[in-house]
Protein backbone atom coordinates (compact mmCIF):
# COMPACT_ATOMS: atom_id res chain seq x y z
CA UNK A 1 0.00 0.00 0.00
CA UNK A 2 1.33 3.30 -0.85
CA UNK A 3 2.06 5.55 2.10
CA UNK A 4 0.36 8.95 2.10
CA UNK A 5 1.24 11.79 0.71
CA UNK A 6 1.52 15.19 3.17
CA UNK A 7 -1.13 16.48 1.22
CA UNK A 8 -3.56 13.80 2.01
CA UNK A 9 -2.39 13.99 5.32
CA UNK A 10 -3.28 17.66 5.38
CA UNK A 11 -6.42 17.06 3.56
CA UNK A 12 -7.39 14.44 6.36
CA UNK A 13 -6.69 16.89 9.27
CA UNK A 14 -8.91 19.63 8.03
CA UNK A 15 -11.65 16.83 7.61
CA UNK A 16 -11.39 16.20 11.23
CA UNK A 17 -11.25 19.33 11.98
CA UNK A 18 -13.86 20.31 10.00
CA UNK A 19 -15.96 17.28 11.83
CA UNK A 20 -15.00 18.31 15.41
CA UNK A 21 -16.12 22.22 14.41
CA UNK A 22 -19.62 20.69 13.52
CA UNK A 23 -20.18 18.53 16.17
CA UNK A 24 -18.86 20.95 18.90
CA UNK A 25 -21.57 23.94 17.12
CA UNK A 26 -24.39 20.85 16.93
CA UNK A 27 -23.80 20.45 21.11
CA UNK A 28 -23.68 24.25 21.14
CA UNK A 29 -27.39 24.48 19.31
CA UNK A 30 -29.05 21.53 21.41
CA UNK A 31 -27.09 23.43 24.70
CA UNK A 32 -28.64 26.85 23.81
CA UNK A 33 -32.07 25.43 22.90
CA UNK A 34 -32.41 23.23 26.27
CA UNK A 35 -31.38 26.13 28.08
CA UNK A 36 -34.29 28.22 26.71
CA UNK A 37 -36.75 26.05 27.35
CA UNK A 38 -35.75 25.30 31.01
CA UNK A 39 -35.39 29.96 30.74
CA UNK A 40 -39.06 29.67 29.32
CA UNK A 41 -40.39 26.73 31.99
CA UNK A 42 -38.89 28.85 34.82
CA UNK A 43 -40.59 31.96 33.63
CA UNK A 44 -43.93 30.60 33.32
CA UNK A 45 -43.61 28.84 36.26
CA UNK A 46 -42.64 31.74 38.63
CA UNK A 47 -45.40 34.42 36.86
CA UNK A 48 -47.52 32.11 34.47
CA UNK A 49 -47.82 33.96 31.25
CA UNK A 50 -46.65 37.59 30.57
CA UNK A 51 -48.51 37.92 27.62
CA UNK A 52 -50.73 41.20 27.34
CA UNK A 53 -53.98 42.02 24.94
CA UNK A 54 -55.00 45.01 24.09
CA UNK A 55 -57.75 46.62 21.51
CA UNK A 56 -57.19 49.29 18.65
CA UNK A 57 -59.65 51.79 19.95
CA UNK A 58 -60.31 55.09 18.38
CA UNK A 59 -59.69 58.60 19.74
CA UNK A 60 -57.41 61.86 19.04
CA UNK A 61 -53.86 62.29 19.30
CA UNK A 62 -51.56 65.10 19.30
CA UNK A 63 -47.57 66.15 18.74
CA UNK A 64 -46.94 68.67 21.29
CA UNK A 65 -43.53 71.25 21.48
CA UNK A 66 -43.01 71.76 25.26
CA UNK A 67 -40.65 73.51 27.60
CA UNK A 68 -40.41 76.05 30.49
CA UNK A 69 -38.86 79.67 31.35
CA UNK A 70 -39.39 82.26 33.98
CA UNK A 71 -42.54 84.32 33.51
CA UNK A 72 -41.71 87.95 32.91
CA UNK A 73 -43.67 91.44 33.01
CA UNK A 74 -44.76 92.61 30.05
CA UNK A 75 -45.78 96.31 28.35
CA UNK A 76 -42.96 97.83 31.32
CA UNK A 77 -43.00 101.40 30.46
CA UNK A 78 -40.70 104.34 31.31
CA UNK A 79 -41.83 107.14 33.05
CA UNK A 80 -39.35 110.15 32.02
CA UNK A 81 -39.03 113.85 32.03
CA UNK A 82 -37.07 116.12 29.87
CA UNK A 83 -33.54 116.17 31.31
CA UNK A 84 -33.43 120.12 31.38
CA UNK A 85 -36.53 120.08 33.58
CA UNK A 86 -35.16 119.95 37.23
CA UNK A 87 -37.09 117.37 40.03
CA UNK A 88 -38.36 118.80 42.96
CA UNK A 89 -40.06 115.85 45.15
CA UNK A 90 -40.99 112.39 44.76
CA UNK A 91 -44.72 111.22 45.97
CA UNK A 92 -43.92 107.61 45.22
CA UNK A 93 -41.51 104.60 45.85
CA UNK A 94 -40.42 101.47 44.52
CA UNK A 95 -42.77 98.80 44.43
CA UNK A 96 -45.99 101.16 45.40
CA UNK A 97 -49.71 100.07 43.31
CA UNK A 98 -50.67 103.70 41.78
CA UNK A 99 -53.94 104.82 39.65
CA UNK A 100 -53.85 106.39 36.58
CA UNK A 101 -53.67 110.06 37.31
CA UNK A 102 -51.55 110.05 40.10
CA UNK A 103 -48.57 112.53 40.52
CA UNK A 104 -45.41 110.92 41.09
CA UNK A 105 -42.83 114.02 41.14
CA UNK A 106 -43.66 117.23 41.24
CA UNK A 107 -41.10 119.16 38.80
CA UNK A 108 -39.90 123.16 39.32
CA UNK A 109 -42.21 125.38 36.76
CA UNK A 110 -39.18 127.74 35.95
CA UNK A 111 -37.07 125.02 33.98
CA UNK A 112 -40.10 123.87 32.52
CA UNK A 113 -41.17 127.14 30.96
CA UNK A 114 -37.00 127.77 30.02
CA UNK A 115 -37.64 124.42 28.12
CA UNK A 116 -40.56 125.50 26.02
CA UNK A 117 -38.82 128.81 25.26
CA UNK A 118 -35.50 126.66 23.82
CA UNK A 119 -38.05 124.18 22.17
CA UNK A 120 -40.03 127.50 20.66
CA UNK A 121 -36.61 128.24 19.13
CA UNK A 122 -35.24 125.09 17.63
CA UNK A 123 -38.65 124.84 15.75
CA UNK A 124 -38.67 128.07 14.27
CA UNK A 125 -35.41 127.13 13.31
CA UNK A 126 -36.19 124.23 12.04
CA UNK A 127 -39.11 126.01 9.96
CA UNK A 128 -36.39 128.21 8.15
CA UNK A 129 -34.62 124.98 6.86
CA UNK A 130 -37.42 123.59 6.11
CA UNK A 131 -38.08 126.12 3.47
CA UNK A 132 -34.57 126.29 2.22
CA UNK A 133 -34.62 122.27 1.69
CA UNK A 134 -37.63 122.32 0.09
CA UNK A 135 -36.11 124.21 -2.95
CA UNK A 136 -33.99 121.55 -3.35
CA UNK A 137 -35.03 119.11 -5.03
CA UNK A 138 -34.06 115.65 -6.39
CA UNK A 139 -33.49 115.70 -10.29
CA UNK A 140 -35.73 113.35 -12.30
CA UNK A 141 -33.51 112.09 -14.49
CA UNK A 142 -30.06 109.85 -14.21
CA UNK A 143 -28.06 110.36 -16.77
CA UNK A 144 -24.79 107.80 -17.28
CA UNK A 145 -22.17 110.90 -16.51
CA UNK A 146 -19.18 109.03 -18.84
CA UNK A 147 -19.45 106.81 -21.91
CA UNK A 148 -19.45 103.60 -21.82
CA UNK A 149 -21.52 100.30 -22.25
CA UNK A 150 -24.58 99.44 -19.63
CA UNK A 151 -23.18 95.65 -18.31
CA UNK A 152 -25.89 95.71 -15.18
CA UNK A 153 -29.11 97.21 -14.58
CA UNK A 154 -30.48 96.94 -11.10
CA UNK A 155 -33.43 99.06 -11.10
CA UNK A 156 -37.33 98.33 -12.58
CA UNK A 157 -39.93 100.66 -12.68
CA UNK A 158 -41.34 101.15 -9.34
CA UNK A 159 -38.55 100.75 -7.23
CA UNK A 160 -37.66 102.58 -4.50
CA UNK A 161 -34.38 104.37 -5.49
CA UNK A 162 -32.81 104.39 -1.51
CA UNK A 163 -33.97 100.09 -1.70
CA UNK A 164 -31.79 99.80 -4.84
CA UNK A 165 -29.28 101.80 -3.66
CA UNK A 166 -28.95 99.63 -0.63
CA UNK A 167 -29.03 96.21 -2.00
CA UNK A 168 -27.02 96.89 -4.97
CA UNK A 169 -25.15 99.52 -4.12
CA UNK A 170 -25.80 101.07 -7.46
CA UNK A 171 -29.02 101.58 -9.90
CA UNK A 172 -26.72 100.39 -13.04
CA UNK A 173 -23.44 99.76 -14.09
CA UNK A 174 -21.10 100.93 -16.61
CA UNK A 175 -17.75 99.70 -18.75
CA UNK A 176 -15.17 102.29 -19.68
CA UNK A 177 -12.80 101.00 -21.42
CA UNK A 178 -14.52 98.13 -23.73
CA UNK A 179 -13.20 94.93 -21.45
CA UNK A 180 -14.75 92.53 -19.33
CA UNK A 181 -11.53 90.84 -17.16
CA UNK A 182 -11.20 87.57 -16.47
CA UNK A 183 -8.45 85.63 -13.24
CA UNK A 184 -7.30 82.55 -13.60
CA UNK A 185 -4.22 80.30 -12.95
CA UNK A 186 -1.45 81.83 -14.79
CA UNK A 187 0.42 78.45 -15.69
CA UNK A 188 2.37 79.04 -18.93
CA UNK A 189 0.77 82.61 -19.71
CA UNK A 190 2.25 85.29 -21.16
CA UNK A 191 1.64 89.07 -20.83
CA UNK A 192 0.72 89.85 -24.60
CA UNK A 193 -0.77 86.97 -25.17
CA UNK A 194 -3.88 86.52 -27.49
CA UNK A 195 -6.27 83.23 -26.11
CA UNK A 196 -9.52 82.62 -26.77
CA UNK A 197 -12.04 82.66 -23.93
CA UNK A 198 -15.35 80.52 -24.10
CA UNK A 199 -18.39 81.71 -22.03
CA UNK A 200 -20.97 79.34 -20.61
CA UNK A 201 -23.07 79.61 -23.39
CA UNK A 202 -20.18 77.50 -26.10
CA UNK A 203 -19.88 81.21 -27.43
CA UNK A 204 -15.94 81.93 -28.24
CA UNK A 205 -13.95 85.08 -27.63
CA UNK A 206 -10.92 86.55 -28.50
CA UNK A 207 -8.81 87.64 -25.10
CA UNK A 208 -5.95 89.02 -24.67
CA UNK A 209 -3.36 88.44 -21.29
CA UNK A 210 -3.27 91.92 -20.08
CA UNK A 211 -1.06 90.96 -16.86
CA UNK A 212 0.52 88.27 -15.06
CA UNK A 213 1.25 88.61 -11.13
CA UNK A 214 1.60 86.38 -8.18
CA UNK A 215 0.50 82.97 -10.67
CA UNK A 216 -2.36 84.74 -11.64
CA UNK A 217 -3.20 85.88 -14.88
CA UNK A 218 -5.69 88.44 -16.06
CA UNK A 219 -7.24 88.20 -19.19
CA UNK A 220 -9.14 91.02 -20.97
CA UNK A 221 -11.73 90.20 -23.16
CA UNK A 222 -14.36 92.75 -25.07
CA UNK A 223 -17.34 93.96 -23.18
CA UNK A 224 -19.94 93.98 -26.20
CA UNK A 225 -21.57 90.54 -25.96
CA UNK A 226 -20.00 88.30 -22.88
CA UNK A 227 -21.95 89.12 -19.51
CA UNK A 228 -20.52 90.15 -16.53
CA UNK A 229 -20.68 87.27 -13.62
CA UNK A 230 -20.43 84.28 -16.11
CA UNK A 231 -18.24 81.66 -16.03
CA UNK A 232 -15.94 81.81 -18.44
CA UNK A 233 -13.02 78.96 -19.38
CA UNK A 234 -9.57 79.79 -21.21
CA UNK A 235 -8.12 75.69 -21.94
CA UNK A 236 -8.89 73.92 -18.79
CA UNK A 237 -8.58 77.14 -16.26
CA UNK A 238 -11.89 79.11 -15.22
CA UNK A 239 -13.63 81.80 -13.76
CA UNK A 240 -15.41 84.59 -13.45
CA UNK A 241 -16.38 87.40 -16.11
CA UNK A 242 -16.09 91.25 -14.60
CA UNK A 243 -15.80 94.69 -15.75
CA UNK A 244 -12.77 95.72 -15.68
CA UNK A 245 -13.27 99.41 -15.48
CA UNK A 246 -16.78 99.56 -14.10
CA UNK A 247 -18.76 103.05 -12.93
CA UNK A 248 -21.48 102.59 -10.29
CA UNK A 249 -24.57 104.68 -11.51
CA UNK A 250 -26.05 106.32 -8.12
CA UNK A 251 -28.87 108.14 -7.09
CA UNK A 252 -30.81 108.71 -3.29
CA UNK A 253 -34.26 109.44 -3.35
CA UNK A 254 -37.25 109.40 -5.41
CA UNK A 255 -39.13 106.24 -7.03
CA UNK A 256 -37.46 104.78 -10.46
CA UNK A 257 -40.43 105.83 -13.06
CA UNK A 258 -39.37 104.61 -16.68
CA UNK A 259 -36.27 102.75 -17.07
CA UNK A 260 -34.16 103.85 -20.69
CA UNK A 261 -31.03 101.25 -19.53
CA UNK A 262 -30.66 98.10 -21.68
CA UNK A 263 -27.96 95.54 -20.77
CA UNK A 264 -24.59 95.85 -23.72
CA UNK A 265 -25.92 99.36 -25.37
CA UNK A 266 -23.68 101.85 -25.69
CA UNK A 267 -23.92 104.92 -23.70
CA UNK A 268 -23.02 108.53 -24.06
CA UNK A 269 -22.57 110.98 -21.12
CA UNK A 270 -25.67 112.96 -21.62
CA UNK A 271 -27.98 109.53 -22.33
CA UNK A 272 -30.86 108.68 -19.93
CA UNK A 273 -30.87 105.70 -17.96
CA UNK A 274 -33.63 106.30 -15.65
CA UNK A 275 -36.38 108.47 -15.19
CA UNK A 276 -37.74 109.21 -11.10
CA UNK A 277 -41.16 110.42 -9.86
CA UNK A 278 -41.65 111.44 -6.15
CA UNK A 279 -38.51 113.48 -6.10
CA UNK A 280 -40.05 116.33 -4.73
CA UNK A 281 -38.75 115.93 -1.06
CA UNK A 282 -34.82 115.67 -0.50
CA UNK A 283 -33.04 113.84 1.98
CA UNK A 284 -32.03 116.78 3.89
CA UNK A 285 -35.98 117.83 3.92
CA UNK A 286 -36.51 114.46 5.11
CA UNK A 287 -34.31 114.20 8.23
CA UNK A 288 -35.68 118.16 8.87
CA UNK A 289 -38.76 116.58 9.35
CA UNK A 290 -38.10 113.91 11.73
CA UNK A 291 -36.37 116.27 13.85
CA UNK A 292 -39.41 118.63 13.95
CA UNK A 293 -42.04 115.76 14.64
CA UNK A 294 -39.03 115.02 17.65
CA UNK A 295 -39.57 118.79 18.67
CA UNK A 296 -43.02 118.73 18.48
CA UNK A 297 -43.70 115.59 20.89
CA UNK A 298 -41.21 117.35 23.49
CA UNK A 299 -43.14 120.89 23.50
CA UNK A 300 -46.02 118.81 24.15
CA UNK A 301 -44.41 116.63 26.99
CA UNK A 302 -43.03 120.27 28.61
CA UNK A 303 -46.67 121.55 28.31
CA UNK A 304 -47.88 118.68 29.96
CA UNK A 305 -45.79 118.56 32.89
CA UNK A 306 -46.25 122.72 33.51
CA UNK A 307 -49.83 122.01 33.48
CA UNK A 308 -50.13 119.07 35.70
CA UNK A 309 -47.12 120.44 38.03
CA UNK A 310 -45.22 117.16 37.60
CA UNK A 311 -45.16 113.61 36.05
CA UNK A 312 -48.36 111.68 36.21
CA UNK A 313 -48.68 108.28 36.10
CA UNK A 314 -50.66 107.70 32.75
CA UNK A 315 -51.75 104.30 33.91
CA UNK A 316 -52.37 102.01 36.76
CA UNK A 317 -50.11 99.49 37.63
CA UNK A 318 -47.00 98.81 39.74
CA UNK A 319 -44.11 100.48 40.07
CA UNK A 320 -40.97 98.04 39.44
CA UNK A 321 -38.30 100.95 40.30
CA UNK A 322 -37.92 104.40 41.28
CA UNK A 323 -35.30 106.99 41.16
CA UNK A 324 -33.69 108.99 44.28
CA UNK A 325 -33.65 112.78 43.95
CA UNK A 326 -29.82 112.37 44.52
CA UNK A 327 -29.03 111.02 41.01
CA UNK A 328 -30.93 113.05 39.30
CA UNK A 329 -28.54 115.73 37.40
CA UNK A 330 -30.45 118.78 35.31
CA UNK A 331 -29.17 118.40 31.81
CA UNK A 332 -28.27 121.12 29.11
CA UNK A 333 -29.86 119.21 25.92
CA UNK A 334 -33.85 118.96 25.74
CA UNK A 335 -34.49 116.06 23.87
CA UNK A 336 -32.53 113.81 26.70
CA UNK A 337 -35.19 111.97 28.94
CA UNK A 338 -34.58 111.18 32.84
CA UNK A 339 -36.06 107.79 33.53
CA UNK A 340 -37.50 108.71 37.22
CA UNK A 341 -39.74 104.99 37.59
CA UNK A 342 -40.83 101.83 35.16
CA UNK A 343 -44.39 101.19 35.68
CA UNK A 344 -45.45 97.70 35.16
CA UNK A 345 -49.40 98.06 33.94
CA UNK A 346 -49.36 93.81 35.04
CA UNK A 347 -51.57 93.31 32.08
CA UNK A 348 -49.52 90.87 30.32
CA UNK A 349 -46.49 88.36 30.74
CA UNK A 350 -44.34 86.29 28.98
CA UNK A 351 -42.26 83.18 28.77
CA UNK A 352 -39.74 82.60 26.56
CA UNK A 353 -39.08 78.71 25.95
CA UNK A 354 -36.21 76.98 24.20
CA UNK A 355 -37.02 74.69 21.12
CA UNK A 356 -34.86 72.45 19.56
CA UNK A 357 -34.41 72.55 15.88
CA UNK A 358 -36.42 69.47 15.21
CA UNK A 359 -39.24 71.02 15.88
CA UNK A 360 -38.65 74.82 15.73
CA UNK A 361 -40.32 75.61 11.93
CA UNK A 362 -43.47 73.46 13.35
CA UNK A 363 -44.10 76.98 15.28
CA UNK A 364 -45.56 79.90 13.82
CA UNK A 365 -46.75 83.48 15.31
CA UNK A 366 -50.09 83.23 17.02
CA UNK A 367 -50.47 79.53 17.64
CA UNK A 368 -52.02 79.14 20.78
CA UNK A 369 -50.42 77.86 24.06
CA UNK A 370 -51.40 75.96 27.25
CA UNK A 371 -49.56 77.14 30.47
CA UNK A 372 -48.77 76.13 33.42
CA UNK A 373 -47.84 77.95 36.54
CA UNK A 374 -47.14 75.34 39.45
CA UNK A 375 -46.84 78.21 41.62
CA UNK A 376 -50.50 79.52 40.99
CA UNK A 377 -51.77 76.18 40.74
CA UNK A 378 -52.75 73.80 38.83
CA UNK A 379 -55.46 75.60 36.47
CA UNK A 380 -54.24 76.02 32.57
CA UNK A 381 -54.00 78.91 30.99
CA UNK A 382 -54.08 80.08 27.49
CA UNK A 383 -51.14 82.22 25.64
CA UNK A 384 -50.38 82.90 22.39
CA UNK A 385 -46.89 82.64 20.28
CA UNK A 386 -45.50 86.05 20.07
CA UNK A 387 -42.09 85.79 18.62
CA UNK A 388 -40.24 83.35 17.30
CA UNK A 389 -35.76 83.58 17.52
CA UNK A 390 -34.58 81.45 14.47
CA UNK A 391 -30.82 82.54 15.01
CA UNK A 392 -30.12 79.73 16.90
CA UNK A 393 -27.06 78.16 18.82
CA UNK A 394 -26.03 74.62 18.54
CA UNK A 395 -29.57 73.34 17.57
CA UNK A 396 -31.47 75.26 19.93
CA UNK A 397 -33.71 77.97 19.03
CA UNK A 398 -36.26 80.23 21.24
CA UNK A 399 -39.66 81.29 20.91
CA UNK A 400 -41.77 83.83 23.35
CA UNK A 401 -45.19 83.25 24.57
CA UNK A 402 -47.20 86.14 26.09
CA UNK A 403 -50.37 85.72 28.17
CA UNK A 404 -52.59 87.24 30.35
CA UNK A 405 -51.62 87.97 33.65
CA UNK A 406 -53.55 86.07 36.19
CA UNK A 407 -54.01 86.49 40.10
CA UNK A 408 -50.99 85.39 41.97
CA UNK A 409 -48.48 85.12 38.93
CA UNK A 410 -45.10 87.19 39.96
CA UNK A 411 -42.21 87.63 37.97
CA UNK A 412 -39.65 85.18 38.01
CA UNK A 413 -42.17 81.81 38.36
CA UNK A 414 -41.66 79.22 36.50
CA UNK A 415 -44.40 78.64 33.96
CA UNK A 416 -44.43 74.99 31.94
CA UNK A 417 -45.85 75.80 27.92
CA UNK A 418 -47.31 73.39 25.66
CA UNK A 419 -48.05 74.46 21.70
CA UNK A 420 -49.81 71.29 19.78
CA UNK A 421 -48.08 71.42 16.42
CA UNK A 422 -50.09 68.77 15.05
CA UNK A 423 -53.45 66.51 16.19
CA UNK A 424 -55.44 64.03 14.33
CA UNK A 425 -59.14 63.59 15.49
CA UNK A 426 -60.52 60.05 15.49
CA UNK A 427 -57.54 58.00 15.52
CA UNK A 428 -56.47 54.10 15.51
CA UNK A 429 -54.74 53.77 18.59
CA UNK A 430 -52.55 51.56 20.92
CA UNK A 431 -50.40 51.32 23.39
CA UNK A 432 -46.49 52.20 22.79
CA UNK A 433 -45.39 49.62 24.68
CA UNK A 434 -47.72 46.85 21.95
CA UNK A 435 -45.69 47.92 18.72
CA UNK A 436 -42.15 46.43 18.08
CA UNK A 437 -40.14 47.89 15.29
CA UNK A 438 -36.91 47.42 13.65
CA UNK A 439 -34.63 49.40 11.76
CA UNK A 440 -36.98 50.22 8.73
CA UNK A 441 -40.24 48.87 9.73
CA UNK A 442 -43.20 48.26 12.86
CA UNK A 443 -45.15 45.49 13.62
CA UNK A 444 -47.47 43.80 15.78
CA UNK A 445 -48.78 40.85 17.33
CA UNK A 446 -52.38 39.78 16.35
CA UNK A 447 -52.53 35.76 17.68
CA UNK A 448 -51.64 34.18 20.62
CA UNK A 449 -51.84 30.28 21.57
CA UNK A 450 -52.30 29.73 25.39
CA UNK A 451 -51.02 25.97 25.41
CA UNK A 452 -47.73 26.62 23.81
CA UNK A 453 -47.64 30.67 25.15
CA UNK A 454 -46.73 31.83 22.00
CA UNK A 455 -47.14 34.88 20.00
CA UNK A 456 -48.35 34.63 16.11
CA UNK A 457 -50.33 36.48 13.60
CA UNK A 458 -47.06 39.08 12.86
CA UNK A 459 -48.34 42.28 11.39
CA UNK A 460 -46.83 44.77 9.80
CA UNK A 461 -48.20 48.38 10.60
CA UNK A 462 -47.59 52.25 9.54
CA UNK A 463 -47.14 54.19 12.37
CA UNK A 464 -48.05 58.23 12.52
CA UNK A 465 -48.13 60.56 15.70
CA UNK A 466 -47.37 59.84 19.02
CA UNK A 467 -47.46 61.18 22.19
CA UNK A 468 -44.85 58.42 24.45
CA UNK A 469 -47.90 56.15 25.50
CA UNK A 470 -49.98 55.64 22.63
CA UNK A 471 -49.27 55.45 19.21
CA UNK A 472 -51.35 56.41 16.20
CA UNK A 473 -52.14 53.37 13.59
CA UNK A 474 -52.16 54.50 10.16
CA UNK A 475 -52.48 51.17 8.47
CA UNK A 476 -52.00 47.75 9.07
CA UNK A 477 -55.05 47.75 11.91
CA UNK A 478 -58.69 48.04 12.17
CA UNK A 479 -60.87 49.36 14.94
CA UNK A 480 -61.70 46.69 17.67
CA UNK A 481 -58.62 44.20 16.57
CA UNK A 482 -56.72 42.56 19.33
CA UNK A 483 -53.07 43.02 19.57
CA UNK A 484 -50.56 40.66 22.23
CA UNK A 485 -47.55 41.72 23.53
CA UNK A 486 -45.25 40.91 26.33
CA UNK A 487 -43.49 43.71 28.61
CA UNK A 488 -40.99 45.49 27.45
CA UNK A 489 -38.40 44.07 30.19
CA UNK A 490 -39.30 40.82 32.50
CA UNK A 491 -37.15 39.63 35.32
CA UNK A 492 -37.07 36.01 36.40
CA UNK A 493 -34.93 33.79 38.72
CA UNK A 494 -33.16 30.43 36.66
CA UNK A 495 -30.55 27.90 38.32
CA UNK A 496 -30.10 30.27 41.34
CA UNK A 497 -29.68 33.58 39.51
CA UNK A 498 -31.37 36.73 38.18
CA UNK A 499 -32.17 37.72 34.62
CA UNK A 500 -33.79 40.20 32.74
CA UNK A 501 -34.86 39.87 28.98
CA UNK A 502 -35.47 43.44 27.32
CA UNK A 503 -38.01 43.15 24.74
CA UNK A 504 -40.18 40.18 23.08
CA UNK A 505 -38.75 37.10 25.50
CA UNK A 506 -39.04 35.13 21.79
CA UNK A 507 -36.23 34.64 19.75
CA UNK A 508 -33.82 34.85 22.46
CA UNK A 509 -32.08 37.34 20.81
CA UNK A 510 -32.74 35.96 16.88
CA UNK A 511 -30.82 32.23 17.68
CA UNK A 512 -33.60 30.64 17.52
CA UNK A 513 -35.74 32.88 15.07
CA UNK A 514 -33.07 31.65 12.24
CA UNK A 515 -35.08 29.45 9.45
CA UNK A 516 -38.37 30.15 10.79
CA UNK A 517 -37.37 28.46 14.13
CA UNK A 518 -39.58 31.48 16.14
CA UNK A 519 -42.04 30.17 18.35
CA UNK A 520 -43.15 33.72 19.09
CA UNK A 521 -42.82 35.09 15.74
CA UNK A 522 -44.68 31.77 14.59
CA UNK A 523 -43.13 28.28 13.54
CA UNK A 524 -41.95 27.64 10.24
CA UNK A 525 -43.15 31.03 8.95
CA UNK A 526 -40.19 32.93 7.80
CA UNK A 527 -41.46 36.43 8.29
CA UNK A 528 -40.42 35.18 12.18
CA UNK A 529 -37.38 36.07 12.08
CA UNK A 530 -37.93 39.66 11.91
CA UNK A 531 -40.27 39.21 14.67
CA UNK A 532 -37.39 37.94 17.13
CA UNK A 533 -34.87 40.41 16.33
CA UNK A 534 -36.80 42.80 19.57
CA UNK A 535 -35.79 40.32 21.93
CA UNK A 536 -32.42 40.02 23.20
CA UNK A 537 -30.33 37.27 24.86
CA UNK A 538 -31.05 37.74 28.56
CA UNK A 539 -28.54 39.81 30.73
CA UNK A 540 -26.59 37.57 33.10
CA UNK A 541 -26.60 34.37 30.91
CA UNK A 542 -23.62 31.75 30.81
CA UNK A 543 -21.19 32.53 28.14
CA UNK A 544 -22.33 29.18 25.99
CA UNK A 545 -19.64 29.42 23.62
CA UNK A 546 -16.72 28.36 26.46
Amino acid sequence: MAKPTKAQKRKKTVQRVIAVIAVVLLVLLAGVLYVRQRVRRSVTAQSGSNVKSVTVTTGAIKATVSGSGTLESEDVVDLTVPSTVKVEKLYAEQGDAVQAGYLLAAVNTSTVLTSLSSVQDSLDSLDTQLQSAAKNTVSSTVSAGVAGRVKAVYAEAGDNVADVMYDHGCLAELSLDGYLALDIDAGSLNAGETVTVMTSDGKTWEGTVNSVKGGTATVLVSDDGPMAGDTATVGAQSGTLYIHAPLKVTGYAGTVSTVFAKENAKVSASTTLFTLKDTSDSAKYDQLLEQRADYEELYQKLVKLYKDGGLVAEQSGTLETMVSLDDLVVDTDPLTDTTLATLDPGETMSVTISVDETDILSLSVGQEVSLTVESVGDEHYVGTVAEIDTTGTSGSYSAKITLGRQKGMLSGMTAKAEVTIQGVDNALLLPAEAIRKTSSTAYVYTAYDAETDTLGGMTEVTLGLTNGSYTEIVSGLSEGDTVYYTPKEQTFTFGGMTFTTSGDFSGMGGMSDMGGMSDRGGRGDKSGMSGGMSGGMPSGMPNMGG
